[in-house]
């Protein structure tokens, strides 16, 4: 979490599944979720949760869903966690999974 002039804000990865929802949420109103898609949305777009999307997403994205699951059981991610000190209070933590791209 850091903070910014109008009040702290979050980094935070959206997910494949559920990027597209956050940033349509007018194409979802039949969901029960719907609310809670529109205060993400809304906290996004004025400040308080900034999202973004990683670069797997491109990665993810380029395997076909009926051969994803087949993919992640082939290979135990690699995964390096790193913790970076901004000062009393705020601290950040990155998590990289890397996969066998070969695969």
């Amino acid at each position: 979490m850091e903070t910014a002039k109008e009040g702290p804000t979050m980094q935070v990865t959206f997910d494949t599944q559920v990027w597209n929802r956050m940033v349509f949420p007018e194409r979802y109103s039949d969901r029960p979720n719907f609310a809670a898609l529109l205060k993400i949305n809304h906290a996004s777009r004025s400040g308080p949760v900034r999202g973004f999307l990683c670069e797997s997403f491109g990665t993810i994205e380029s395997i076909k869903r009926e051969d994803r699951a087949r993919f992640h059981l082939q290979d135990v991610p690699k995964v390096q966690v790193t913790h970076t000190s901004h000062g009393p209070g705020l601290h950040c933590l990155n998590i990289d999974i890397q996969a066998q791209h070969s695969l």
